[in-house]
């Protein structure tokens, strides 16, 4: 699948470009055979439909990165590849992400205390109850634990808001052995989030008043 996409521009409204990924309908088919009805549901739930055409789908490249990295598998790397690939991650890392991996210490593996990491638990996956999930919240059905959409970090082990083996409705956040994204000392939510590092009790307010209408 993903040797077949192609990045294309549109202006839509004339007032912003989108970059899509288009990927053709056969690929699609053959990927849904493969990873099953939970692939297939995020295709529906991301594609842009005025975009689609008999032969293929269009999608925003975010949310295309989201389905790549949800379900397809990635090719076995040499260690010096996997060094590699972990620098040009770091180069390209935001600051916000470096400063998450300075505050946790790569030899004493800090961790953050446990009413902030509860807060954070909370504000991403929410009480079963009165508090949904974050609505940025994904699953990952292949690898089986939840991530954020809206930061870059994608579906990596790295950036883990759950342990491996978790299930859509029930994360687990609180094996002593598994550091998880919500584990570091410093850490951001594109949100802005009660328990993060950038907390801000207003972005919601000022999220909203952005878009509404004129």
């Amino acid at each position: 699948m993903t040797n077949k996409i192609s990045p294309d521009i549109f202006t839509e409204d004339n007032k912003k470009q989108i970059k899509l990924i288009r990927v053709s309908r056969s690929d699609i088919d053959k990927a849904g055979e493969k990873f099953g009805q939970p692939y297939l549901d995020a295709v529906w739930a991301s594609r842009i439909k005025h975009r689609d055409t008999n032969t293929h789908f269009y999608f925003e490249e975010s949310e295309y990165l989201v389905l790549d990295n949800m379900f397809l598998p990635r090719p076995e790397q040499t260690p010096i590849q996997k060094i590699m690939s972990n620098v040009v991650a770091l180069s390209k890392a935001p600051i916000s992400y470096l400063r998450s991996v300075h505050s946790r210490s790569l030899m004493t593996t800090k961790r953050v205390d446990k009413a902030y990491k509860e807060m954070r638990v909370l504000a991403c996956h929410g009480d079963g109850d009165k508090q949904a999930p974050c609505e940025r919240r994904r699953y990952s059905e292949r690898q089986q634990f939840h991530f954020c959409n809206g930061c870059s970090c994608g579906a990596r082990a790295g950036a883990r808001l759950s342990a491996v083996g978790s299930t859509l409705d029930n994360p687990i956040t609180d094996k002593e052995a598994d550091y998880l994204k919500l584990d570091y000392p410093y850490l951001e939510c594109p949100l802005k989030k009660l328990g993060f590092s950038n907390y801000d009790p207003e972005y919601k307010s000022k999220e909203s008043a952005v878009r509404k209408p004129v």
